[in-house]
């Protein structure tokens, strides 16, 4: 819309020069009188001072007259571009309303599983399945890092031209902004279990942020952590970010501090949207609280 309007404004001022012109041609053409061309060949001029005259005179009509065509085509386009600008209005007006009412079965279809996961955790705190879950929900996280860890091993280790991501400890932004909860450490509600990350709280998607450069070693879903991806910082450090909606990013890409990697969801069994997010060195945990402190945060 913003490249419509500046070239209808340009070809306005282009018409209005033209017209400017054409004006003064046409009052010239009118002092002279109707019969131009007739009154300069009775005029008592010499018949060389005639040639020329009438020369001049072919000239000028000729002018006169491509400068009515360029005036004409320069209406065209405004016209042309009007009806462009019409159409791109009714275009962007049609894709509003179809994102709203996407955005309204988005919103519906949340408000439903937000529902039903909170019957399902309702189901297995009456079983007693709880600690279970959690259980079996940290052997495979741990099964997953081990496995990652076991092909990091084999892959030669990328020759950053950066600080190293041991140095940036204190440093770090976080990868979303957010209400920090469930810290490093807690007991896990209902278990003996301990938290190995935090649990950040925010709107449903809100954009996720990878917190240093890396490669993306794992991007998919894993039971209790749902969409799930986890970025390989090199020198045996990783961080995770689960509970994603969505996931941009795929196995195998690199990523730069601040890249948009997923955003906010309660994927994998949440009844709020937020995030939950680890650092690990040789598979160890880490808190996060050391490396990203309060304040930090990315620009955008």
């Amino acid at each position: 819309m913003k490249k419509l309007r500046s070239a209808r404004s340009k070809h306005q001022r282009q018409l209005i020069r033209e017209n400017h012109v054409l004006a003064q041609q046409v009052y010239a053409a009118f002092t002279l009188g109707r019969e131009e061309k007739a009154k300069l060949l009775f005029s008592p001029t010499s018949p060389g001072d005639l040639q020329r005259n009438l020369v001049y005179y072919q000239y000028f009509s000729e002018a006169r007259a491509d400068l009515i065509d360029t005036v004409q085509k320069n209406i065209d386009k405004i016209l042309a571009t009007e009806a462009a600008i019409d159409s791109t209005r009714q275009d962007l007006e049609n894709s509003h309303q179809l994102l709203k009412t996407q955005k309204a079965q988005l919103d519906k279809d949340r408000s439903k599983r937000k529902t039903i996961i909170s019957a399902l955790d309702k189901q297995l705190k009456k079983q007693g399945g709880n600690l279970t879950r959690l259980e079996d929900e940290a052997s495979r996280l741990q099964d997953l890092i081990r496995s990652i860890q076991e092909i990091l091993i084999d892959t030669p280790e990328p020759e950053f031209d950066r600080r190293p991501f041991a140095k940036l400890r204190g440093q770090l932004a976080w990868p979303v902004d957010g209400k920090v909860e469930k810290l490093f450490g807690r007991q896990k509600h209902l278990s003996t279990l301990r938290w190995q990350g935090i649990m950040i709280y925010a709107s449903a998607g809100e954009h996720v942020k990878a917190i240093s450069h890396g490669r993306v070693a794992f991007a998919d879903w894993l039971r209790g952590l749902g969409n799930l991806i986890i970025i390989d910082h090199g020198n045996s450090y990783l961080s995770l970010y689960g509970h994603n909606e969505s996931l941009f990013k795929s196995a195998g890409e690199w990523v730069e501090s601040g890249d948009i990697i997923g955003s906010i969801g309660n994927s994998g069994g949440q009844q709020k949207s937020g995030l939950y997010f680890e650092i690990r060195k040789k598979g160890k945990p880490q808190n996060p609280t050391r490396w990203c402190k309060t304040g930090n945060r990315f620009n955008s």
